[in-house]
């Protein structure tokens, strides 16, 4: 068990990246980009293989020559450099594929990066990017990207049946195309009965202390008995460690925070959506009005510390890591570990999932997923030498072959397969334990991670390797039983450069400035009052016509999945 540990640690990174969740705007005209869209076909397949005979295989082996691409990542904390040499799944890949990839990701503000090389028509091969970015859809609408079926259809036929068609079908847009491959997209079609679609949103509490106080498990049910047993440690002045024990922390409340926004609502069953499958601006419903009160219930009851709302996630994760937490609500993904070292730290201090807290009508949670049409998209740019090469690159790596590649190295060094499963071999786990970093230079399992699959990867995730690492699959399977498809309301907010864009921004420096003083009123009549004074005044900056654009997406959004309602009590 020991000797796990790190390698526990390593793999949880990857995790951490994987949810972390999760998930809270050119030159050159139209005419012009579309003109050279038009004629691009005289650049396309410069690796020698169009009017070859057909070829059997997958498409990714009929040309391994060596070239080199550029790709574009926009997540400046990912700092992986290519290493053919060193490196094992990166040498395994360059020799399968004859490709090595120069990678670079923005040294600033991402935006300012994307938006500086889209006006000077500067596009590396490969981006990859947040689906959200209001970029994707611009360099879309200029031309700049190929339309990956297309890109297929010609080079890549192989690769056809490994695409979900629910994939397609969600990323093609008004022209017919689709522009960007999606990692980590959750395809209906290929889950059964043994998968389960996890979310982030939950509540953990401190089983120790728990049993210490006589709190059970059902007290987190209700907001009265959940209040009941916070007070009990309050009352106890409870000490970890030399560390005051806070009761209760919410996540970072910064942009509000997704504690607030998603966690709370979620296991409070706002609803989003009305009988007639109109999209309901959550944070005018009642129910919602209900999220805040609970809210400002711990506060003034002194359950929650005044602290926790200037509390960035640094913050919290050290207070979590030195046992201070007793309680806590918000992005799971973002602490397990935390959670993790904590407990190997003192393994009686270990944190379970409870609740979750629910409404006062007692309606059942309707958790949001970590994000079924994905996380980020690869696009290929018109500036492409390789586009043939690129397309079947990625087919690589969404294929299964390519998925075990990059999420577990190589098969009979890093691990084995047995019943399906990977067990990962003595000689990677004896070289995660000595250095984890040195490990992953080294190896590279688990660095490459921009086409995915997660399906399939669960399928053959291995078990849990240590207790911390159970105790996180514990905590998933816990509160995935509450998870529904959300996908309806993926990409709703008006786009960017509108009129209502900037109206919804607005409106969000408003509500996060309001929200703290609503969360932290003396009574609940203020802070009724401040919530009638925000929404009269959100109502003012625009908030009906930006629900009007919401509303108008989110029925197209449905349109596009072939479902008439998206909120799970309307379907019944």
């Amino acid at each position: 068990m020991r000797k796990l540990i790190k390698l526990a640690s390593i793999l949880l990174v990857i995790l951490l990246v994987i949810s972390a969740l999760a998930a809270c705007s050119g030159s050159g005209t139209q005419t012009d980009r579309q003109d050279t869209a038009s004629n691009a076909g005289d650049d396309k397949g410069t690796s020698g293989d169009s009017g070859e005979e057909a070829k059997s295989g997958p498409s990714w082996t009929w040309d391994t020559s060596p070239i080199t691409i550029d790709w574009y990542i926009s997540e400046g904390w990912y700092n992986k450099t290519w290493d053919a040499e060193n490196c094992l799944v990166d040498k395994e890949i360059t020799e399968k594929t004859g490709i090595t990839v120069n990678i670079s990701t923005p040294a600033g503000d991402a935006d300012e990066k994307l938006n500086a090389m889209i006006a000077s028509d500067t596009l590396p091969d490969v981006l990859t990017m947040g689906w959200w970015y209001g970029q994707f859809q611009q360099m879309q609408e200029a031309g700049m990207l190929y339309p990956l079926n297309e890109l297929v259809d010609e080079y890549a036929p192989t690769m056809k049946p490994l695409i979900p068609e629910s994939m397609m079908k969600w990323y093609t847009y008004e022209d017919g195309n689709w522009y960007g491959f999606p990692n980590f997209y959750w395809a209906e079609e290929h889950l059964t009965e043994d998968n389960y679609i996890k979310t982030n949103a939950g509540m953990i509490a401190r089983k120790d202390i728990m049993t210490q106080l006589d709190i059970k498990e059902e007290d987190f049910n209700t907001q009265d008995s959940m209040v009941a047993a916070l007070r009990k440690v309050k009352d106890a002045g409870m000490e970890y460690q030399g560390v005051n024990v806070t009761p209760v922390y919410f996540g970072p409340m910064g942009g509000v925070g997704c504690t607030f926004d998603w966690v709370l609502p979620g296991m409070f069953a706002v609803p989003r959506e009305d009988e007639e499958g109109n999209l309901i601006y959550m944070r005018k419903h009642p129910k919602y009005l209900e999220v805040l009160k609970f809210g400002n219930r711990l506060y003034r009851e002194g359950l929650v510390s005044q602290e926790n709302f200037t509390s960035d996630r640094k913050q919290i994760e050290e207070r979590m890591v030195s046992g201070g937490i007793f309680t806590f609500i918000g992005n799971m993904a973002d602490y397990k570990g935390q959670i993790k070292d904590l407990y190997r730290t003192d393994n009686a201090a270990e944190y379970i999932p409870v609740g979750p807290v629910r409404a006062q009508d007692g309606a059942e949670p309707q958790l949001v997923s970590t994000g079924m049409n994905g996380w980020t998209v690869t696009m290929i740019s018109r500036n492409a030498k390789n586009p043939d090469r690129i397309i079947r690159f990625i087919e690589f790596l969404y294929s299964e072959e390519g998925l075990m590649l990059t999420s577990h190295g190589v098969e009979g060094v890093t691990y084995n397969m047995e019943d399906g499963k990977v067990v990962y071999t003595d000689e990677y786990i004896n070289a995660v334990n000595e250095d984890s970093a040195a490990a992953t230079l080294k190896y590279g399992v688990g660095t490459w991670y921009w086409i995915n699959n997660p399906v399939f990867l669960q399928n053959v995730e291995p078990a849990p390797a240590t207790r911390p690492d159970e105790i996180s699959v514990n905590i998933d399977k816990y509160f995935a039983q509450w998870v529904y498809n959300d996908a309806a309301f993926d990409n709703i907010n008006p786009r960017g450069g509108t009129d209502e864009a900037a109206m919804d921004a607005e409106i969000g420096v408003y509500w996060e400035k309001q929200f703290v003083k609503m969360i932290m009123a003396e009574s609940e009549e203020e802070l009724e009052r401040i919530y009638n004074e925000t929404i009269k005044h959100i109502d003012e900056l625009g908030a009906e016509q930006v629900y009007k654009v919401n509303n108008e997406r989110f029925q197209a959004n449905k349109a596009k999945l072939g479902i008439d309602f998206a909120w799970p009590p309307n379907k019944n």
